[in-house]
Order: structure tokens, then C-alpha cells, then sequence
């Protein structure tokens, strides 16, 4: 039989895991932190007992030795004096301890997001390295969730619920020391009813809690979803009348998450009021004991009470912040499954990976793509024997049926995916995993559906460069390659001027053509267009195929046009057309493959 797992320790040893090395000697910090606010915590406390005890009994400064010492140190002469003295002491104290426990507070709290930072940006770097076949496999919604909102989540109800366990267990234990030694019967007392009720309270919050957070992280992408679909399927809502399905589709997933919100929040709150009443319980029962046994009588049970109703004023807290702590870890425990990949990523190594040598590719004259061979499975290929020669300043076309590897292709020659056999080598030097980066850098992408940044024109194809280190000059050198520049001249704010969500002010055409724009403004040597025109009309493509035969001509640039219709190709001075994964003819130009047909 599996021994059960202790959740606290267990929890503690999860995140020791994924703490990284720089942290740990921070919690060990935070740790003693936490020890000496609590002492203080404690003798803030503690200092309130003299004080309430002369104020039941003035004589008591005379009989007890410590207060005695106190009062003829400082010269008093009258107990009232001395009473002012001792509550000026008390302010004094809890003031220091405040600004003490503000102070750790402010550390621990700044521990708990750097962490969350942290792993955020290493959650980041993940999905970046885990490449495009992994992101094309996941929802955009699930992969923010995971690399944003758990590691804030994580922050609160991980580290910061860990830290205040540490922290609340400590002042319990001192506290519960102290009494013991002071009075065991109130011990007795607090374990034989508080301790129970405790234990139930949480037990039975505990599971219920963690049930509905987990239930909470699977709904919340869903709703987020439902949101975007009806954004950015607007028109297509409209027109088919669809749109009380929509807000049907989100209301059901919103009832559900708020639902789930209510019965968390209820069973959250729910510890709290079972201690508060167990308190009281036991300050009943206090009374009743005093009043059953009549050697605690008089000014004695008055102390005692005042003592336990302080204890409890500390303890009750304590006990709360323990329970909701604990609920905390419970229930998003779940987030060290999505994030503990994560936590070997080296930030240096990343910077470093990602710097473009200038020792790097060049490609000045050739592409040789040579036997190229790609398979997901073994006896499944899906590219063989690719043989081809890209030379500087050829506009190649690729064309092919749906499944004939068009795309396979493309990935292989960004970067995206590696073949299973066979070579490509850019001025005689093979790509490999060393300059690879290099090579990217060589490369501008167009795609039919182009990503564009809800923002202006300049941070559209700046995209990616810091805004202090735009060049307005070359933003608007590329508008003119691109035949874009008249355009934009007549906005408003000129490059300045918002191009939309989406490019939602451009047309088709532009949108496309600021997305070459962008490519330039990168200085690249090569541009991919995949599918750059299929939703183009006809005379917008023929325009866009003149600016892309320009950019041949005049700047040299080597263009690959992938496509599925011929009229694409039309200024192609090489065109291999592919069937089920090879190359099935070569032809010299857009002629030479209408006439084959």
C-alpha cells in the first residue's frame, strides 16, 4: 500500500523544485525574516498583559519584581503615571512592529512576483523553443492562460499561501508555548475544542476548494474563447443570424464559472466562521470552568480571560490565514504540472542562442537544396529526394495540390522543421543548429493571413525593434518599395496614423504589402510568400506580383512564391511543381507551365 503523501510537505518540496537557484538563498532570508517579525509579533502582544494586569490590580506593581524595577527606575511615583508610561510603551511597540511587518511584507511580496515573473518569462521561452508544430497544436487561449495567468495565480496561491502558513504556524506555536507555560489549562482547553473544529473545518473545505479550481482553469479558456470567436467572426454571425447562439454558447460557460466562483468563495469563508465560533466556545466554556471550581475566582479568572481573549486575537487570524493558506496550496496545486517543465530554462543561454552573428550566413550567391527527405513516420514520407537551386535574385515558384508538401518544404527552408535526411547549404555552407539564427535573419515571411499589430503603420513594420531605435527614413523607404508611401502620406498621422485591429483600415492588397514592408525594413535577402495572394482578387494580385517582380529586379531580393493558383506565378523565372512529396516538373517560367496544361 502507498503511504499518502503529506500535502504541506509535499508542497514545500514542489516548490523548493522549481525555485530557482538565486532564490533560495533569498527564502532562507525571508525565512529569518519572518522568525523575528514573529518574535515581535509575540512581545507586541505579550506587552499588553502588564498593562491590563495593574489596570485590574494596582498592587501588582509592588509584588511583581520586573514592574517594580520598572517603576522606581524611571522615578514614577504614582501608579497612574506609571500606567500612562507603560501605555505610551505599548503604542510604541506595536508601532515598530507594524512598520517591521510592513517591511517583510513588502519583501515577501516582491519574492512571490519576481517569481511569478520568472516563471512567466520562462514559460515563454518554452512554448518559443518548443516550435510551431507544438503552437499550431495548441489553443492561443490555453497557452496565455498557462504562460500568464497561472504564474500570477502561482504567486498568489502558492508562494504567497506557503509563506503565510510559515509565517502563521510560527506565531501559533510561540503563542501556544507561551501559554503553556503560563496557564496549561488553556492548552487543554484550546486542543480539545478549536483543535477538532480546525481539522474539520478544513478537511472539509479542502477537497471541495480544489475541485472547483481546477474546474475554473479548464472553463476560463473556454470563455475566452467564445469571446474571440464572436469578435473576430462578426460578419460571419451576422450573416447567418447566429448571433443568439453565440450569446447562448457564452452565457452557459459564464453561468458555469460563476457558479463555481460562488460555492469557492462560500466554502473559502467557511473555516473562518467555524473558528470564530469555536472561540467563543471556548471563552464560554472559560466561564463556566471558572465559575465550577471556585480556586479560579475573583481578579485571577479576569486575567485569564483577558489573557485568552488576546491569545485569540492573535490566534484567530493566525488560524484563518493558516486555513485559507493551506486551501490556497490545495487547490491550485495543481499549477506545478504546467509549469515544472519550465524550470530549467537558462535565460543567458536563450540570449545567447538568439544573437545573430555577423560572422554569419551571407548568401550572396546560391540555395542548394540537396536530397532533401522529410517523414512524420517512417514509412509515411512526406518529401523525397528534393533536389533544387535557389541563385540570388530568382523569384521561385512552388505549386502543387493540397497534401503535395508545398508546406513541409517551406517550414524545412525557415527553419521550422528539420529534414530527416539530406542537406541544404547557402553559399556552400550547410544550415545547421549553429547558424541557424543566421539564416532566419535572411528570411521575411508573408503568409496569406498576415499578423498585424494593432497599432500605427511605423510600429507595423518596425514590428519588433524598440521605438527609440526606429528609423523613420527607412519606415518610409520600404513604403515606397512596396508602393505604399502615396497611401500612407495621405493619413492623418502619416505613419503614425492606426492601422486597425488587424489591419481592419487596410485592404487585402495593403495589408499584404505592409507585411513585405516589414520584411525589408529587416534588411532580408529572401522573402517566402506562402499563399501571400489566394485571397487577393485578381487585379490586386497582378499588382501585388508587379511589386514583388520590382524587388527581383531592383533590390535584389530572392523571392519563393508557394500558391495554388498559376496566375500567382505569373512573374516566375523558375516553377517545380509538387506531387506527393517530389518534384514532378521543372518549368522556366509562367509560359512554359500554362502550356504544359
Amino acid at each position: 500500500m502507498t503511504k499518502k503523501k503529506n500535502d504541506i510537505l509535499e508542497n514545500y518540496r514542489q516548490l523548493f523544485d522549481i525555485l530557482p537557484d538565486n532564490y533560495k538563498p533569498r527564502f532562507y532570508l525571508l525565512f529569518a525574516l519572518i522568525l523575528t517579525n514573529t518574535l515581535v509579533d509575540v512581545f507586541a502582544l505579550g506587552s499588553v498583559v502588564p498593562l491590563v494586569s495593574i489596570l485590574l490590580d494596582k498592587s501588582l506593581v509592588q509584588s511583581n519584581q520586573t514592574l517594580l524595577k520598572l517603576y522606581n527606575g524611571f522615578g514614577f511615583t504614582s501608579v497612574e503615571y506609571f500606567l500612562v508610561f507603560l501605555a505610551i510603551l505599548v503604542f510604541v511597540v506595536f508601532l515598530v512592529k507594524n512598520l517591521f511587518a510592513l517591511f517583510v511584507i513588502k519583501f515577501q511580496t516582491k519574492f512571490a512576483y519576481s517569481l511569478s515573473s520568472e516563471i512567466s518569462q520562462k514559460q515563454f521561452i518554452l512554448f518559443n523553443q518548443k516550435g510551431l508544430s507544438f503552437l499550431k497544436s495548441k489553443n492561443s487561449t490555453e497557452l496565455v492562460n498557462s504562460a500568464f495567468n497561472l504564474p500570477m495565480h502561482f504567486a498568489n496561491n502558492i508562494t504567497l499561501s506557503s509563506i503565510n502558513f510559515l509565517s502563521e504556524a510560527t506565531v501559533i506555536l510561540i503563542i501556544l508555548v507561551g501559554l503553556t507555560i503560563y496557564q496549561p489549562i488553556l492548552i487543554l482547553l484550546v486542543g480539545l475544542v478549536i483543535g477538532p473544529l480546525f481539522i474539520i473545518a478544513y478537511k472539509s473545505a479542502n477537497k471541495k476548494i480544489r475541485k472547483f479550481e481546477i474546474r475554473i482553469n479548464e472553463v476560463s479558456p473556454f470563455a475566452a474563447r467564445k469571446l474571440f470567436q464572436s469578435i473576430f467572426g462578426y460578419m460571419d454571425i451576422k450573416l447567418s443570424n447566429r448571433d443568439v447562439y453565440f450569446f447562448n454558447e457564452y452565457r452557459s460557460v459564464l453561468a458555469e464559472l460563476v457558479q463555481l466562483q460562488e460555492k469557492k468563495y462560500l466554502f473559502t469563508q467557511l473555516p473562518n466562521k467555524i473558528l470564530e465560533t469555536s472561540i467563543f466556545l471556548c471563552l464560554s466554556l472559560l466561564i463556566v470552568f471558572s465559575s465550577l471550581f471556585p480556586e479560579y475566582s475573583g481578579t485571577s479568572v479576569v486575567t485569564i480571560i483577558s489573557i485568552f481573549a488576546l491569545a485569540s486575537y492573535r490566534l484567530m487570524p493566525s488560524m484563518n490565514r493558516i486555513m485559507i493558506a493551506l486551501m490556497g496550496i490545495k487547490g491550485f496545486s495543481f499549477i506545478f504540472d504546467h509549469i515544472r517543465e519550465s524550470r530549467t530554462i537558462d535565460f543567458n543561454q536563450f540570449m545567447s542562442d538568439h544573437q545573430v552573428s555577423e560572422s554569419g550566413l551571407k548568401f550572396e550567391h546560391t540555395i542548394a537544396i540537396k536530397g532533401i527527405e522529410f517523414w512524420y513516420k517512417k514509412d509515411t514520407p512526406v518529401l523525397r529526394d528534393i533536389n533544387l537551386e535557389i541563385c540570388k535574385g530568382d523569384v521561385l515558384g512552388i505549386v502543387g495540390k493540397s497534401g503535395s508538401g508545398k508546406t513541409t518544404l517551406m517550414n524545412i527552408l525557415l527553419g521550422f522543421l528539420l529534414q530527416s535526411k539530406g542537406s541544404i547549404e547557402v553559399d556552400g555552407i550547410p544550415l545547421s543548429q549553429a547558424n541557424k539564427f543566421s539564416w532566419r535573419a535572411l528570411i521575411g515571411y508573408v503568409p496569406q493571413d498576415g499578423y498585424i499589430v494593432d497599432g500605427t503603420v511605423a510600429e507595423n513594420i518596425a514590428f519588433g525593434h524598440a521605438k527609440e531605435t526606429w528609423s523613420i527614413q527607412k519606415v518610409n523607404t520600404v513604403l515606397k518599395q512596396v508602393d505604399l508611401f502615396d497611401l500612407v502620406d495621405k493619413m492623418p498621422e502619416k505613419i503614425h496614423s492606426e492601422v486597425g485591429e488587424n489591419g481592419a483600415n487596410l485592404s487585402g492588397g495593403q495589408k499584404q504589402r505592409l507585411i513585405i514592408a516589414r520584411a525589408l525594413y529587416n534588411d532580408v535577402k529572401i522573402l517566402v510568400l506562402d499563399e501571400a495572394t489566394s485571397s487577393l482578387d485578381n487585379q490586386t494580385e497582378l499588382l501585388f506580383s508587379e511589386t514583388i517582380k520590382e524587388l527581383a529586379m531592383n533590390s535584389g531580393i530572392t523571392c519563393i512564391m508557394i500558391a495554388h493558383r498559376y496566375s500567382t506565378l505569373v512573374n516566375c523565372n523558375k516553377i517545380i511543381e509538387l506531387d506527393k512529396g517530389v518534384i514532378h516538373k521543372n518549368y522556366k517560367s509562367y509560359h512554359e507551365l500554362i502550356n504544359s496544361k
